[in-house]
């Protein structure tokens, strides 16, 4: 069964919280996205957690997750995001600029069988943000938790005077819920696995 293109998720994390941390992070702290034909503006990033093998933290890899320096000395990220039932293997800060453009293009790794599922979570999400999946408008507001199947063509267009902030999560597919996006997730069956592995430091 061909997996949705896109759904938003039944769970919850700590906005408030997650915005004082995003406050925390230093203008120094973000670097340009490594796929800089993609492009045009700002798009720039801070690695929180991603694989040990990257060519750089904010690239993808397969060797296992590292937590990040401005995940480590800040438990506000890990606090935020408590109630997610996931086997997070990436978490970056994603901002595209006022004026900045993402060009149409498609991550295909992401469509492989057994390939990561790719969410988002808007911090701040300006009203006058287009991202266009197959074309159609993906209506995602801030503090929200959405799957996105980013094989399909997609693109982002920010015409705000305002930066667009999302916080991308890439899971590992498990628990059963990656085959059922549209259905209420069970939290208590992975979370506490999930947690004791990923999440595991001194608060």
């Amino acid at each position: 069964m061909s997996r949705t293109a896109f759904s938003r998720l039944p769970v919850t994390v700590d906005l408030p919280l997650l915005l004082q941390a995003l406050a925390a992070i230093g203008e120094n702290e973000w670097h340009g996205h490594f796929n800089s034909a993609y492009y045009t503006g700002d798009w720039s990033g801070v690695a929180l957690i991603s694989a040990a093998d990257a060519l750089t933290e904010l690239a993808p890899g397969r060797g296992e997750p590292l937590l990040r320096g401005p995940w480590r000395r800040d438990a506000r990220w890990h606090q935020g995001l408590r109630d997610l039932p996931l086997e997070i293997v990436s978490a970056r800060l994603l901002r595209l600029g006022p004026g900045g453009q993402i060009h149409e293009h498609r991550d295909y790794d992401l469509g492989e069988p057994d390939a990561d599922l790719r969410l988002h979570i808007p911090l701040l999400s300006p009203p006058h943000v287009d991202f266009l999946l197959d074309g159609q408008r993906m209506p995602m507001s801030a503090g929200e938790c959405w799957f996105l199947d980013l094989s399909r063509p997609h693109r982002v267009d920010n015409r705000d005077r305002c930066a667009r902030i999302h916080l991308v999560l890439d899971c590992r597919p498990g628990c059963g819920w990656s085959k059922r996006l549209s259905t209420v997730f069970r939290p208590r069956r992975c979370l506490a696995w999930v947690i004791s592995r990923w999440c595991s430091f001194s608060v």
